[in-house]
């Protein structure tokens, strides 16, 4: 199952999708995706999300998308999938700041899908989560008010693999933290 959710015209929408597999995906839904102009801004795991969407058009070669990684992503004509670094990574905020400023330097005027993701390291024990969220969905509000015609897209921050080995039941007996736990929650 996929759950798939855009603002709209300022309004969340969520379609929830349920296909056994790939090769259930209608021909027609492909060839809609490949007449979209997509901007995906992110840093290192977002070069793993592309690793896995370059396999997988590879490996269906009716998805005739075309995927483009240029300098200056304002300069890309799509349609196609055009993805590129967006802010740094440890500091969140900068993330949201350069999508938005990409967007009002022209992406947002050409782009009919645009999202960028945050990475696991951006957000740790330490995040003041509200302020960032409460900072995420105020500039993506604006943004979306301002390109009401383009579909803004959100994405979960990844999860890390929680610490195990011998040093698990050392940390237990001492009162430490276990790797991982305390950071996922905040990601989550």
């Amino acid at each position: 199952m996929i759950a798939l959710f855009a603002c709209t015209g300022g309004d969340m929408t969520t379609e929830t999708v349920t296909l056994p597999s790939i090769q259930d995906v209608p021909d027609t839904a492909w060839e809609k995706l490949s007449r979209k102009t997509i901007y995906f801004g992110h840093q290192s795991v977002g070069n793993n999300v592309m690793e896995g969407v370059k396999d997988v058009i590879k490996a269906q070669p009716k998805i005739e998308l075309k995927v483009a990684e240029p300098d200056t992503p304002e300069n890309f004509t799509g349609p196609g999938l055009v993805h590129f670094p967006v802010g740094q990574n440890m500091n969140p905020q900068s993330k949201i700041d350069a999508f938005a400023k990409l967007l009002r330097d022209g992406v947002g005027q050409k782009a009919d899908i645009a999202f960028f993701k945050f990475c696991y390291i951006d957000i740790n024990r330490d995040t003041d989560i509200k302020t960032l969220f409460s900072a995420y969905v105020s500039a993506m509000d604006k943004l979306q008010k301002e390109y009401p015609s383009m579909d803004i897209v959100h994405m979960t921050v990844p999860l890390r693999v929680v610490q195990t080995g011998f040093k698990v039941p050392i940390k237990r007996l001492i009162g430490r933290p276990i790797g991982g736990y305390d950071d996922n929650a905040k990601r989550n």
